[in-house]
């Protein structure tokens, strides 16, 4: 039973990063860990400017710990033996 545990877990995982990366417009929204070079050409590019979108870390931290706290919660109790 933990091993078709693991198994869903990393698969939710997966197909929540997968949803969440891909194409440019996906990419551009959180550049953070790009190197400082690139990082500082989308900065001055006017077009691209626009589209970034600055993330405080410790709110992109807390907001990952409520939703795979949610997630793991969850599918625990499915899992879940008396």
């Amino acid at each position: 039973m933990l091993i078709i545990e693991a198994i869903l877990l990393c698969t939710v995982f997966w197909g929540i990063c997968y949803l969440n990366t891909g194409t440019d417009e996906k990419n551009i929204k959180s550049f953070s860990s790009y190197p400082d070079e690139v990082q500082s050409i989308i900065k001055e590019r006017q077009d691209l400017k626009a589209k970034i979108k600055q993330i405080v870390p410790i709110t992109s931290f807390f907001s990952n710990v409520l939703v795979f706290s949610v997630i793991f919660f969850v599918l625990g109790l499915f899992i879940r033996q008396k």
